[in-house]
């Protein structure tokens, strides 16, 4: 009885305790409000007094819990900025060079903008009742859906009712997106259509509006222009499909990766709830159904994934009132870490090796971009030992501080093997080695291109129709570090016409073809082939003979289709030399390039000078270190690797 009565007195202690937890948030979000609380208690007396609104009382002190960082941004010229960038609406996609016009016209609108006046505005102190009770009333109007009718009041709290995603302008977006997608819910509300059909069939209409695109200003677009803008960063692309989904009453999530563990940038995707209650990912825009976005990122690797969420995270690095400056990635309360849903991580128990310039509470561990060091997960100091929870195999990391908006390493950088194993790049200069060096960035992000075009063929005639057509050469394979191809001809062939034919499904994906008579001479002609670019982009045949090898052909169509030279009167053609789709990141005659080792820092090994081998040897370079090769004198793409077994080994 004893034992009886201590667990009935723990379990009403648990009760009044997550009550009173309830309204303590409540009453937090009330105090923050200040001048604004007016508007906020009449939101939640307007749902007191309702009929059978218990539930959406509840939904308003959900929002008003959760809403207090919440914020956008405003400036004097934020209306015309907005309107600016609206009229960059579709149909500009049908202009030739379409990516390019978008590209200066967007940096024509940025210009415009005076960031020194951009100020935050605060949804806890600005929000108004009417907004958020509309809101509400339309989330909660969705419930006629079939296809919403099993879902938990807490999911649709999280993953339906939220009226933001991140620092959007507020708009009234439910109605809107409804509105435009009328045709769309009305037949599948008549086949009685489940939420996961629901987000394959908006991918699949939404799929043709929307491009990818990267521009330099850090605002988010409203609600209601990511619709018409028709191109964007990854996160603008899932921002839309959240809006367009929950506008319909499917919950959906939005998980992102602040930075991949082995290449430049991150990147973020949307989930659907189904109604097994698993999450599937997808984006607009991808090929891949509904479930199997993340199937297509072979190569990538996932250091962290987290979770932008709707309701404070309330373990977060910033809700535990850290006493020194976090990072400002770390500063977000609504993230939560969701890595386990993604891949078996490993705990991380790191030595810091190295002192922090000033007493520090917590450490970060970072990956490698491009260029620097992004952390990607934090763990407090303990013992001078920093254990980080969860982080994703086969990647290389360095723990850092956080000082004065700096980052320092607190140690050499290590490797996680996918064993979960730890391999330490610390540089012993008592063991050195010669390294053969051929590249400064993998190739791997044009690898499914290649085996696209093998099979690809070039083909000499003299009639223009090509019905008399001599083949000279099939690709079979590429060269590992993507310098160009030589066709060596064993005698020469005359020809009025010459062509590469793409492979079946292939888009072309060719970058530049010379074609060379047997004087050595190079031949120019009226360039030949099919018309058109993929999304009218403006990467039509003519990038084949521009000089330019990292612009290359992507056709509009992706079989049959093929580019060439007309030549006035018949040539002999001797060799011809081809670059498939490329990133120039090889070494090239007559540009400076400098080798480093990290230990503390990056350290040189000197400076060198491309020559036509295409390739330097370094001497005496310290084993077991972790190198990284820049071009001084063009490009961006950099990557760290290890060499082993005489040979580079990206990370």
């Amino acid at each position: 009885m004893k034992n009886t009565c201590i667990g009935i007195l723990g379990i009403f202690f648990l009760f009044f305790s997550c009550i009173n937890q309830e309204e303590i948030r409540l009453q937090r979000a009330l105090k923050l409000a200040g001048e604004n609380r007016e508007e906020l208690e009449k939101v939640l007396d307007h749902y007191k007094t309702m009929p059978d609104g218990n539930l959406k009382y509840k939904a308003a002190r959900f929002l008003i819990e959760n809403m207090i960082y919440y914020y956008s941004y405003d400036f004097p010229s934020i209306h015309a900025y907005y309107a600016s960038l609206d009229s960059l609406l579709i149909p500009q996609r049908a202009t030739p060079g379409y990516h390019s016009y978008l590209s200066e016209k967007i940096k024509e609108i940025e210009k415009g903008v005076n960031k020194n006046q951009i100020r935050i505005i605060k949804d806890i102190e600005n929000i108004q009742a009417d907004f958020l009770i509309s809101h509400i009333d339309q989330a909660f109007e969705m419930q006629k859906y079939p296809w919403i009718q099993e879902l938990s009041f807490e999911d649709f709290c999280e993953y339906v009712l939220p009226y933001r995603i991140s620092k959007e302008p507020l708009t009234n977006w439910i109605s809107f997106y409804q509105n435009a997608l009328r045709t769309e819910i009305d037949s599948l509300v008549a086949i009685q259509a489940t939420d996961s059909m629901v987000c394959e069939a908006l991918r699949l209409h939404l799929v043709n509006p929307v491009d990818w695109y990267h521009y330099s200003f850090q605002l988010e677009f409203p609600a209601t222009s990511l619709l018409n803008k028709g191109a964007g960063r990854c996160n603008d692309i899932s921002m839309m499909a959240i809006f367009a989904l929950r506008s319909l009453g499917i919950p959906v999530a939005y998980d992102f990766t602040p930075q991949w563990a082995n290449r430049s940038m991150g990147h973020s995707w949307t989930l659907v709830q189904a109604q097994s209650g698993n999450f599937l990912p997808f984006q607009l825009g991808d090929e891949a159904r509904v479930g199997d976005h993340l199937k297509n990122k072979t190569i990538e690797k996932l250091p962290k994934v987290f979770r932008h969420t709707a309701s404070l995270q309330e373990e977060h690095l910033k809700l535990q009132y850290a006493r020194e400056p976090v990072y400002p990635f770390f500063t977000d309360p609504y993230l939560k870490d969701v890595s386990s849903l993604y891949f078996e991580g490993v705990d991380i128990a790191a030595d810091l090796t190295l002192p922090p310039p000033a007493k520090k509470e917590y450490a970060y561990i970072a990956v490698f971009d491009n260029k620097d060091w992004i952390p990607v997960h934090y763990a407090k100091i303990e013992r001078n030992k920093a254990l980080f929870t969860g982080m994703g195999k086969g990647c290389v990391y360095l723990v850092m501080y956080y000082h004065e908006d700096k980052l320092f390493p607190a140690g050499n950088p290590f490797i996680v093997e996918e064993t979960g194993e730890i391999r330490h790049l610390s540089p012993d200069p008592t063991s050195r080695q010669t390294v053969t060096v051929t590249r400064k960035h993998p190739p791997f992000k044009y690898e499914h291109m290649d085996r696209k075009m093998l099979g690809g063929y070039f083909q000499v005639a003299n009639r223009p129709d090509f019905s008399d057509a001599v083949e000279i050469h099939t690709i079979t394979g590429f060269d590992k570090d993507r310098l160009p191809e030589p066709i060596l001809l064993e005698n020469p062939v005359s020809a009025t016409y010459f062509r590469y034919m793409s492979a079946e499904k292939a888009h072309v994906y060719m970058a530049e073809i010379m074609v060379y008579n047997e004087d050595g001479e190079k031949l120019e002609g009226e360039i030949i082939g099919t018309y058109g670019s993929f999304h009218n982009n403006g990467m039509d045949k003519t990038k084949v003979f521009d000089g330019d090898i990292l612009t290359y052909y992507f056709s509009h169509v992706h079989t049959g289709c093929w580019v060439g030279l007309a030549f006035d009167t018949p040539q002999k053609i001797k060799k011809v030399i081809y670059f498939p789709a490329n990133d120039d990141n090889f070494i090239n005659p007559q540009e400076e390039y400098e080798l480093f080792y990290y230990d503390k820092g990056w350290v040189s090994m000197g400076k060198r000078t491309g020559d036509e081998t295409r390739r330097f040897e370094y001497h005496h370079v310290p084993d077991h270190a972790l190198l990284l090769l820049k071009n001084h004198t063009k490009g961006i793409e950099e990557r760290i690797f290890t060499y082993e077994d005489e040979k580079q080994v990206w990370w």
